[in-house]
């Protein structure tokens, strides 16, 4: 039982981890481009820019790290608010008494 238990958390938990970095990367994306200020000057513009394959593999590079940082911090709070709402099964719990 156990184990089942295991492999059923490790399933729903990756598959958000997965799922919501593909939303945060679609949502961080969607302000990169060619038009914002902050990527046009200073070291962003050195290394990310978007004038270049290069750059710009750098760049998703980056958003890609930033989006599953998201999705990991996602992820633990699911299992922090799922540990406090099961903590008060703890006190039905009882040990057994040995004879």
């Amino acid at each position: 039982m156990r184990n089942l238990g295991s492999a059923i958390g490790i399933s729903i938990t990756g598959a958000l981890l997965q799922s919501n970095t593909q939303v945060n990367h679609a949502l961080i994306a969607g302000d990169v481009n060619p038009f914002n200020r902050a990527l046009q000057v200073g070291a962003p513009a050195r290394y990310w820019g978007t004038g270049s394959a290069h750059g710009l593999a750098l760049l998703d590079r980056q958003v890609t790290h930033q989006a599953t940082t998201i999705a990991y911090v996602d992820d633990f709070e699911l299992m922090l608010v799922l540990a406090v709402i099961v903590l008060p099964l703890l006190l039905l719990v009882r040990n057994a008494r040995a004879d």
